[in-house]
């Protein structure tokens, strides 16, 4: 069976809650500005598409808000799991009402939240020199034989920087924004690795090929600037009820 294809502009706006109403949306007559894609995209490229459809200052608040959430926890006992919880907290509550309406949190095995039908996960890069991440926070046994990359991955790294200077191969500047994986690249050319606190670890150097990646795929949303525009304020993260 011969698969059809779309013009699909590279530009969009508004908000759409699921893949079909971006794909209402799209017009195949202005093709000065647009790319050729497959007529079903695959799940990575779905969520892809979703943030795509997004303001850019409306993306640009994920990353001031954790960045005033870390500046106002630096240098206090347990700074980085105190930080860390809210960041996805906000992370999480930041996609449900604002970004992605259809946005729900759904923390089953790799995933963070779902869209429709399509699970993935939410990784957060802190670090200027870049971080290993982990699929999950588990040292259980049993956890070995386990299928992994079992969703879209999204990245996202809060600041602009080289993560090695001289280390051959891997000193591009890596740029802050948003970043898609295809979990079956993954499955194909990230190995896990293992510490005292996980058994699915993806060391720094394999976090930094999958963004390579995900720019050579273009798919990745840059944020418009690395300014801390905002500050976090405990009191006012309470609403009547």
């Amino acid at each position: 069976m011969t698969r059809g294809f779309i013009i699909l502009p590279t530009h969009t706006t508004g908000v759409y809650t699921n893949m079909s109403d971006e794909l209402a949306h799209i017009s195949t007559t202005d093709v000065s500005d647009s790319a050729i894609v497959p007529t079903v995209p695959s799940e990575y490229m779905q969520v892809y598409y979703m943030f795509k459809s997004i303001n850019p200052s409306e993306l640009s608040r994920v990353q001031n808000c954790i960045q005033a959430i870390r500046a106002a926890f630096a240098g206090s006992p347990g700074a980085g799991l105190t930080s860390g919880t809210l960041s996805d907290t906000f992370i999480t509550g930041f996609l449900k009402s604002i970004l992605l309406p259809g946005f729900t949190t759904n923390h089953k095995d790799e995933a963070d939240g779902k869209c429709g039908d399509i699970l993935f996960s939410i990784k957060t890069i802190c670090s200027e020199k870049g971080s290993d991440l982990a699929l999950d926070w588990s040292k259980n046994r049993t956890e070995s034989t386990r299928e992994r990359f079992t969703c879209p991955i999204c990245l996202i790294v809060l600041n602009t920087s080289k993560w090695w200077n001289k280390l051959a191969g891997y000193n591009d500047t890596v740029r802050s924004g948003f970043y898609f994986v295809d979990p079956s690249y993954c499955k194909e050319n990230i190995t896990l690795s293992s510490n005292n606190k996980t058994n699915a670890l993806i060391s720094r150097k394999q976090v930094y090929q999958m963004i390579q990646y995900a720019k050579s795929t273009d798919t990745h949303i840059q944020f418009p600037d690395d300014t801390v525009s905002c500050r976090f304020d405990i009191l006012s993260a309470f609403v009547s009820l």
